[in-house]
């Protein structure tokens, strides 16, 4: 009976510091004097690497702008689709700004911010000789998609296709061209970026595109209701409200907004 008492003691000491760990993440990134920020670098135009190898993109201004408020350093630490979740669980970044999809799935392991900074649809991207004109042509089919991306299971699920998933979408991309699969799923925005370039002169985004995304940021489980959840919030509504945050993607062309208002209740639905 005592060591269960012990264990049980153990276990609230190391809940109650673990909470308290967390409600002071604002506090630890002003103490520090960088705010570590995971942000994609395989996503054009939102997170990529240029041709000098330096970190570009909407959500990189949009960090860094974050961190500029608080007059900390911007500390970027480039996540992938697949472990970006993890790293901001392991305590390695402070927050997400990492085309992360606003899902229930992803609420239960950590918090995602109000209001959403972009919103994008879902597509494919195929050869124009494929002549798709309906998601229904898709049905049996094998897609190619990015490790992480909530593109895969709705498309899987909703229109009958397998999925080859890659770690980046330029894999995934590079697969396609390779003929190992019809096409690619992904973020519209991310496909019409791609289709800008002319060595994609004999591809199509051809479908409406449909499972509308909300991108938000990410935290700890317990500091979207603490310090640094209401700063973060704060914030963009105010850049929401007075243009900024719309800037920050068309300064990139991206074909994307920021919504003006999206309820909790039909957030959940869309995404269901």
């Amino acid at each position: 009976m005592r060591k269960i008492i012990q264990r049980v003691l153990i276990a609230s000491i190391v809940g109650f510091y673990g909470g308290a760990a967390y409600a002071g993440t604002l506090e630890d990134i002003k103490a520090r004097g960088t705010m570590r920020v995971g942000v994609k670098a395989d996503s054009v135009p939102y997170g990529f690497l240029d041709s000098t190898g330096q970190l570009k993109g909407a959500e990189i201004d949009l960090s860094r702008a974050l961190a500029d408020q608080l007059h900390v350093k911007f500390e970027p630490v480039i996540v992938t689709s697949s472990n970006r979740v993890q790293f901001l669980q392991q305590g390695k970044v402070d927050l997400l700004v990492a085309t992360l999809a606003d899902t229930p799935e992803r609420r239960g392991p950590i918090d995602m911010i109000q209001p959403y900074y972009s919103s994008n649809g879902t597509n494919i991207l195929a050869r124009k000789d494929k002549h798709f004109t309906q998601w229904t042509q898709l049905k049996g089919l094998t897609l190619c998609g990015q490790q992480g991306s909530t593109f895969n299971k709705w498309v899987e699920q909703t229109y009958g296709t397998t999925t080859m998933t890659f770690p980046t979408i330029d894999e995934a991309l590079a697969a396609l061209r390779g003929g190992n699969c019809v096409a690619v799923v992904h973020n519209d925005g991310v496909l019409a970026m791609t289709l800008r370039n002319p060595e994609w002169k004999d591809y199509e985004m051809p479908l409406a595109s449909q499972f509308e995304q909300h991108h938000a940021i990410g935290v700890r489980k317990g500091d979207g209701s603490q310090t640094l959840g209401k700063f973060l919030s704060s914030t963009l509504t105010e850049w929401l409200k007075d243009g900024k945050l719309t800037g920050f993607y068309t300064a990139w062309k991206v074909p994307a907004f920021p919504p003006s208002e999206m309820p909790a209740k039909k957030k959940a639905a869309s995404n269901e």
